[in-house]
């Protein structure tokens, strides 16, 4: 009877695919020599660290990796089951109507951009390990375009 292969060890097979350690790096952000340390045992991810290592590597490789997550990790399913970006709150819908009705014109789009942008990023990165969001318009097309959206501009942004 063989023993089952740890998250260390396929965490190595990942990495050595060409490209794949700097991938996963960056979408981690951290460094290309910690994900290595992970690998060889020298050192253990953080929990945000290693929530987000689950969702960057590939989709061949998750089941196996999580499979043996849960031998060093018994709760990594509840760390990942993180369904609070499925719904916005309502007590937030309450505020933004709130502010809508109760705001001048002139400050009303400001108010309400900065609302939506702030809760975008409490909800998509809860963990805050680095995401950006920005509110962009499109420009009105044009007839001489074929009535095609041109271009946009970016009107607002956070992260």
């Amino acid at each position: 009877m063989g023993t089952s292969p740890t998250w260390q060890s396929i965490l190595q097979q990942v990495l050595k695919i060409p490209g794949e350690q700097q991938r996963i790096a960056v979408s981690i952000g951290l460094s290309q020599m910690t994900i290595t340390r992970w690998a060889k045992g020298e050192s253990n991810p953080q929990r945000p660290h290693l929530t987000r290592l689950v969702q960057v590597i590939q989709p061949a490789y998750r089941d196996a990796l999580l499979e043996a997550l849960e031998e060093s990790y018994h709760d990594i399913h509840s760390w990942l089951k993180d369904d609070s970006s499925e719904y916005i709150p309502s007590d937030f819908i309450a505020q933004l109507l709130d502010v809508r009705t109760t705001t001048t014109d002139s400050l009303r789009f400001w108010r309400i951009s900065d609302m939506i942008l702030k809760q975008v990023l409490a909800q998509l990165d809860p963990n805050q390990l680095g995401m950006a969001v920005t509110l962009i318009q499109c420009i009105p097309p044009s007839e001489r375009h074929g009535n095609k959206i041109r271009s946009m501009r970016e009107r607002a942004g956070r992260g």
